[in-house]
């Protein structure tokens, strides 16, 4: 795997826009295990994202919370995100960590990273030897970069220092990278078929970053949480197959919740300027599942609506 250091302005060790489809309600309510096929692109041939995770941070929505594999034919490549539960839901697929090229994370919320330490402990019982990179958004003083997060998290003193050999060279089966991505401009990945760019975001106060991997030639965009987007995300997402939202408020939210979210208003006009394929609704919580779908009918492009363990067929 490549990381493209002149975009990223830092060095890491060794290592189209389509007119909208045609408006759809496609209400998915689907258990784990069943494949949903939404006229996919002959772009997408042998890709499928699979939701790990559809929940926020709540302990009684029986949902995992926010996490996605992206899969080309019977290998998962990329996970986004590792939420709370995602683990498990996981391990309940045929996916094998050994097949994982990185793990690119959106932010640093518990609801979005907590279940890290979890895989990089489970992969001690796998066959991995191919060194992983972990990447994620840049820090501030509310939160770490991702290079402290892993820090924190599995370094010599962190709260996980029994895990801190993946970050020593020769001393695991595999060496774990932490790549932070730029504060402010676009950060990009390049690996064996595929290649993911970073896009900063707006969630509140919190540092984060949008995703957009081409993989063979479809494109996934996930937004993550996100209370606004820069001017140029419309640019950053044009010819998505697939565009993954998080609804997770409603229109009548606080200003709380606002700050860290968009509304279901906010969603719709975001991805009918983005004009993708298809898109996919996920993260919700308590306050925001009585929203969907009826409240998504003015999306121009088709969409899904998340369940954990649900696979679909981008585009």
């Amino acid at each position: 795997m490549r990381v493209n250091t002149a975009v990223l302005n830092r060095d890491v060790r060794e290592a189209r826009k389509k007119p909208a489809a045609l408006r759809h309600i496609a209400t998915l309510t689907l258990a784990l295990g069943l494949m949903s096929t939404v006229n996919p692109s002959t772009a997408c041939k042998d890709i499928r994202l699979q939701v790990l995770g559809s929940g926020g941070p709540e302990l009684d929505d029986g949902r995992s919370s926010s996490a996605y594999l992206l899969w080309q034919g019977d290998s998962a490549r990329l996970l986004m995100d590792t939420g709370s539960g995602s683990s498990t839901v996981f391990g309940a697929t045929d996916a094998r960590f050994t097949d994982l090229d990185a793990i690119l994370l959106t932010h640093l919320h518990t609801d979005h990273a907590a279940d890290l330490p979890a895989f990089i402990k489970g992969s001690f019982f796998s066959a991995r030897v191919a060194d992983l990179i972990v990447a994620g958004p840049m820090g501030n003083d509310r939160m770490p970069d991702t290079d402290s997060f892993i820090m924190r998290l599995i370094g010599p003193e962190g709260a996980f220092a029994y895990l801190s050999s993946y970050l020593e060279p020769d001393t695991e089966s595999y060496t774990l990278q932490a790549v932070t991505m730029p504060a402010t401009d676009p950060g990009q990945l390049d690996g064996n078929g595929w290649q993911a760019r970073s896009l900063p975001v707006q969630h509140g106060p919190i540092p984060a970053v949008a995703w957009r991997v081409d993989i063979g030639e479809c494109r996934v965009v996930y937004a993550g949480d996100v209370s606004a987007v820069p001017d140029d995300f419309a640019v950053f997402a044009q010819g998505a197959d697939l565009l993954i939202l998080h609804a997770a408020i409603p229109e009548n939210a606080g200003p709380a919740a606002r700050q860290l979210h968009m509304t279901r208003g906010g969603l719709v006009s975001l991805a009918n300027q983005v004009a993708p394929r298809h898109v996919l609704l996920s993260h919700f919580m308590t306050r925001s599942a009585h929203t969907v779908p009826e409240r998504f009918r003015s999306l121009q492009a088709s969409f899904s609506v998340a369940r954990d363990g649900l696979r679909l067929e981008p585009g």
